[in-house]
């Protein structure tokens, strides 16, 4: 009977699908899609290593993962399985009672499914407002836009980073249409409407216009500010901010509720580009 007798392992080498050595400085990057969990098979050897197959039972390894809710890993074959975006560590070490082991960081990237743009639902006359994207779902890695606008070119313009801007001249009323792609994969794309329209000029409030000063006490609870655009725009066109939100916070609707006392300034602030506004200094004594 031939005994077979090999020294404990010196080091560990481990290597993705491809059989590119991987280190602990490596990153593998896994990507889950909307379809199923992506996945990598990884193996692993001892050092010094011996070519025999009788003698490769002797240089087993075990495979675990530091956080099986990101990745999680076969402990026998290496097979790696995505579970949900974040970072996790997968380690292969040696059985032989050496301790040696080599590790791989593995990051888990969601692939972007949808995208949606926000933004006002009317833009001033020679005025620029900011769009913004949302690529769903969350947790996915920042992506590349490509903005384009698919009608309204004529009288409106669209910057790389999604600054629309609506020329001088152009007349009110006239709808525009802009196109957020995934640079990298176009088929995933939103089509935002907006149109053109005259500046607001002035924001008249209950509590005053251009600036206002209100005390009430603590409690009577809220108010509620009733503001209008002028020229008359739709409501949805204005935003509602606190600037101490520890005293007094404010929603869309124009509703104020009151936290404490103390001094928090409201502002009424047109979204078409105008940066027309109403500032409400708001005083809630005890």
């Amino acid at each position: 009977m031939q005994i077979l007798v090999r020294p404990k392992a010196t080091s560990v080498t481990l290597m993705d699908g491809e059989s590119n050595v991987l280190t602990a400085t490596s990153n593998l990057t896994l990507t889950m899609y909307e379809d199923g969990e992506d996945q990598e098979q990884l193996s692993a050897v001892c050092n010094p290593h011996m070519d025999d197959e009788a003698q490769g039972a002797l240089q087993a390894v075990v495979y675990s993962s530091s956080n099986t809710a990101v990745a999680t890993v076969d402990g026998t074959t290496g097979l790696v399985q995505a579970k949900k975006a974040g970072t996790a560590k997968i380690t292969a070490t040696a059985t032989d009672g050496s301790k040696k082991a080599a590790s791989v960081n593995v990051t888990v990237i969601c692939a972007p499914t949808d995208i949606t743009i926000t933004g006002p639902g009317s833009v001033a006359i020679g005025k620029s407002v900011q769009l913004s994207t949302t690529v769903l779902p969350v947790g996915v890695a920042p992506q590349a836009i490509t903005w384009s606008i698919i009608q309204g070119a004529a009288f409106a313009t669209i910057s790389k980073t999604g600054v629309l801007s609506v020329k001088s001249g152009a007349a009110a009323g006239q709808d525009i249409l802009v196109k957020a792609a995934l640079t990298a994969n176009p088929s995933i794309a939103y089509i935002f409407e907006t149109s053109t329209t005259v500046p607001v000029t002035s924001i008249p409030t209950n509590y005053g216009t251009g600036t206002g000063l209100l005390k009430v006490p603590l409690y009577q609870g809220f108010v509620k500010i009733n503001a209008i655009c002028l020229p008359l725009l739709a409501l949805d066109q204005l935003t509602y901010t606190s600037g101490n939100t520890k005293v007094a916070t404010v929603d869309q609707n124009g509703k104020v509720t009151f936290l404490t006392t103390g001094t928090a300034v409201i502002t009424i602030a047109a979204r078409d580009g105008s940066n027309t506004k109403t500032v409400i200094t708001l005083t809630i004594t005890k």
